[in-house]
């Protein structure tokens, strides 16, 4: 089982295999021709959404290969300036659910993001891909998308993306300020009830 990935953006091509992907010598027909009916759980038209994503030679696919058929996929749009990644289509089949397929293609998404500085959005379609997504740290936006802003962005923007909205949740800092501040407490106290 790999992760491989069919590209023509050269820069993009260069990012990916430096997280560790393979660059398919599959087509991009041939691709589509290891994708069942079914590969999307039976969601209505977005099997036919995939495999016109896949052909799409302005979409980036990440897939995982295994053998004569593919695990899992995940189809990215760059958005014009290099300004972010939009996730267009993340399936795993139902076989292949509940294996960590969607995870390990998130996490080559959100490496590319690192790599390149960028944060990555998705729309997702129903409850459950809300709370998936908000486990794999995304958080949402009040423009109705789902954001993973990587550390790299938010260093290099003060704490602010890049498209103006800042990251959910407390800095790294503040947490350990936190923690610190709560050993010391402790360490009181228990200095306290030592001396009576």
């Amino acid at each position: 089982m790999s992760i491989s990935f069919i590209t023509e953006n050269a820069t993009i091509r260069d990012h990916l295999l430096s997280a560790g992907c393979v660059n398919s010598q599959n087509t991009r027909d041939l691709v589509v021709s290891f994708i069942p009916d079914d590969f999307c759980r039976n969601i209505d038209g977005l099997v036919n959404n995939l495999k016109e994503q896949v052909k799409n030679p302005n979409r980036t696919v990440i897939f995982v290969n295994g053998g004569d058929t593919i695990l899992g996929i995940i189809i990215l749009q760059i958005l014009t300036g290099n300004i972010g990644i939009k996730i267009e289509v993340l399936c795993v089949p139902e076989t292949s659910k509940k294996k960590g397929i969607g995870i390990k293609l998130l996490d080559y998404v959100k490496q590319l993001a690192q790599i390149m500085k960028v944060p990555v959005y998705i729309q997702p379609i129903s409850e459950e891909l809300k709370t998936y997504y908000t486990n794999q740290g995304f958080a949402y936006n009040p423009n109705g998308y789902y954001m993973f802003t990587p550390t790299s962005v938010l260093s290099s923007s003060g704490g602010t993306s890049v498209m103006g909205y800042k990251k959910a949740g407390k800095s790294t800092k503040s947490r350990k300020s936190r923690k610190s501040r709560k050993s010391r407490k402790s360490g009181r106290s228990t200095r306290a009830r030592r001396d009576h």
